[in-house]
């Protein structure tokens, strides 16, 4: 089961819960258990999704918890590049990746 993060703000002054979509880096190299200046390495060479607003990188939560269901469920070594890449492309049609 995926762990829940949430976060709470004021809307007209009453606290609001939602589920939170994406973490920051660190939070979510935290989360791994790899450093922050490596998963940021990962994101600027497209080996880990991530979405930049303005000057802010964050990480889909959804993306961790995929990478590690797929090691998970194959039971193998998954490398994180590979795993970008083959998701990318089955994004796209027709870019299917070796």
């Amino acid at each position: 089961m995926q762990e829940q993060r949430t976060t709470v703000f004021n809307r007209r002054g009453i606290p609001q819960t939602v589920n939170r979509l994406a973490v920051p880096i660190d939070e979510a190299a935290a989360m791994i258990g790899v450093s922050y200046n490596t998963l940021w390495r990962a994101v600027r060479e497209n080996q880990f999704p991530g979405v930049k607003i303005r000057d802010r990188i964050l990480i889909p939560i959804k993306a961790v918890h995929m990478l590690f269901e797929a090691a998970a469920e194959s039971g193998e070594l998954v490398d994180s590049a590979a795993w970008t890449a083959n998701w990318m492309a089955a994004l796209v049609p027709g870019q299917a990746v070796a």
